[in-house]
Formats: structure tokens, sequence, C-alpha cells
């Protein structure tokens, strides 16, 4: 077997960043590779970089099987085949983890948004529909603004730790700065760890 060390980069403004342990346990992981001097921690995520991250997160083996088939399919007509971590949006988009903002289109440089990072997280634990019922409203005191393919996983992440408000509002269209996206990651990977198979045992009954 070889062995790899993984270099953390020293990035020049994460010195006194509430997220700087999060973001370089995501670079131990190789989940984030960005070799930049810069983090530009309050930057907004991108929405490729958020697929990319995520799509790592649940399965760290597809860059090594796609080295003995490459794929020449484009999944959205904005994201070529040939872009850097491709393989992990293809991967991430056949299992339902990933989706576009249309059939065809991705942004991938557009923003992230909260509703989108919620939807995303939960797809990828395969906890969909778990919320109460139809006609359930989050605790949020901005619930309405909550586009309704969103409300089940809001519920579901804030109930699971994943994601939270603040001041009663969770700001569903807001986006998420690159910082809070390395946050939200690393307390997804620490669920898959640990609260996931707790949860699995006790049969998730607390969403029913």
């Amino acid at each position: 077997p070889k062995i790899e060390m993984l270099k953390i980069p020293k990035f020049r403004d994460l010195s006194s960043n509430w997220a700087r342990e999060q973001i370089e346990k995501l670079y131990s992981l190789g989940i984030l590779d960005d070799q930049s001097n810069f983090y530009s921690p309050n930057t907004p995520v991108e929405r490729y970089d958020f697929a990319i991250a995520i799509g790592k997160a649940i399965d760290l083996r597809v860059l090594e099987d796609s080295k003995k088939k490459k794929t020449t399919k484009t999944i959205f007509k904005d994201v070529k085949h040939t872009t850097k971590d491709h393989n992990y949006l293809e991967a991430a988009v056949n299992k339902g983890v990933i989706k576009g903002t249309t059939p065809q289109t991705f942004e991938p440089d557009g923003f992230l948004t909260r509703q989108q990072a919620a939807a995303t997280l939960v797809r990828a634990l395969g906890l969909e529909g778990k919320a109460p019922d139809p006609n359930f409203k989050t605790k949020y005191r901005d619930d309405y603004k909550i586009t309704d393919y969103a409300r089940d996983s809001i519920y579901v992440a804030t109930e699971l730790g994943l994601m939270s408000g603040s001041d009663g509002y969770f700001n569903p269209k807001g986006t998420l700065t690159r910082a809070q996206s390395a946050a939200i990651i690393e307390r997804f990977l620490r669920y898959l760890e640990t609260d996931l198979k707790e949860n699995y045992r006790d049969n998730i009954l607390f969403f029913n």
C-alpha cells in the first residue's frame, strides 16, 4: 500500500477565523485541496465547490476508479467533463445527491443558498421525507420563505444539528460563506462517523 501525507496549506487569512479547525480538517482528509495562499473564508461558496466537497465526503474512491475508465459524458451543458474533479460531480448526480438548477444546467459558478445546502446534505444521508407530515412548518420565523422542495430537508438538517438559524431565522435563500460551508461539511462528516450509526441502530424513531 502507498501512504501519502496530506499537507495542509498555511492560509494567510485563517489565523483568527472561527472555522479554521474545520477547514484544516477537511484539507487533511483531502476533501478540500485548493493550494492558494488565501482561503477567503467570508466570500460566498460556489455551487461546484460545495458539490465536489460533498462528493469526496461520501465516496473518496471516485477519482481512483475513474483513472481506469475516463468518462466523456457531460451531465450538465454548463460544466465541461474536463473540469477538475468532474468525476465526483458525476458520481454525486448519479447517486441522486446533487441536482442542477434545471435538468440541463448546474450554474457551477453560482453561489450556493442555505436551502440548497440543506437539501444536498439530507439527500446524501438518504433521509428525505422524514419530516412529520406534508403540512408541517419548521420552527423558523421565516418558514414562509422556504421553497417547498427544501422545507423537509431544512427540518431534518436542523434536527440532526447539521445546520441552524440565527435569532430564529434560517434565511433559506441567503448564501453560505466558504467558512460556513466548511463547518457544515465537517459536521456532516462527524455525523457519518458517529451519530448516523446510532440513529440507524435506533431506527431513526425521533422522525416518526
